[in-house]
């Protein structure tokens, strides 16, 4: 694919989307990182740690660190704590070169804006924390 991308287009970075390996079966998106590197120019993963499992997390993405610059394309604390997630960030430094979170649409702005008419829900308060965390960059 990347041949016919390529005789097209010169121009523009390729990359696909990798869902992350999990050890029951293996690497859910069916691309072996090894095998997709050379026909990509960065490699991107979406990552969702899991309460407890950091480490692991973190230890994974290795397996996406093929030659070729890596980000992690989605992350989100959906299965853990906004200080795991911190924390994640942080130990991935050494291996990743970049994070996107996931984004639905809503800012912080209005989050505070529905806050303020009392119709926040536990979610928009959840996602509303991780949307700050990101635009104000991972404590030190």
């Amino acid at each position: 694919m990347s041949k016919a991308i390529r005789a097209e287009d010169k121009r523009h970075m390729i990359t696909i989307g990798l869902l992350p390996k999990v050890a029951k079966w293996g690497h859910l998106s069916g691309f072996l990182p090894a095998m997709t590197g050379p026909e990509v120019d960065f490699m991107c993963v979406h990552v969702y740690p899991e309460k407890g499992k950091v480490a692991e997390a973190v230890e994974m993405i290795k397996e996406f660190q093929v030659g070729q610059p890596l980000v992690i394309e989605e992350t989100f604390n959906l299965s853990c704590s906004m200080p795991e997630l911190v924390e994640f960030i942080k130990k991935s430094q050494p291996t990743a070169c970049g994070w996107i979170g996931h984004y639905d649409g809503l800012t912080v702005e209005g989050a505070e804006k529905v806050k303020k008419e009392g119709k926040i829900s536990i979610p928009q308060v959840v996602y509303s924390e991780f949307l700050k965390m990101f635009r104000e960059g991972v404590p030190k």
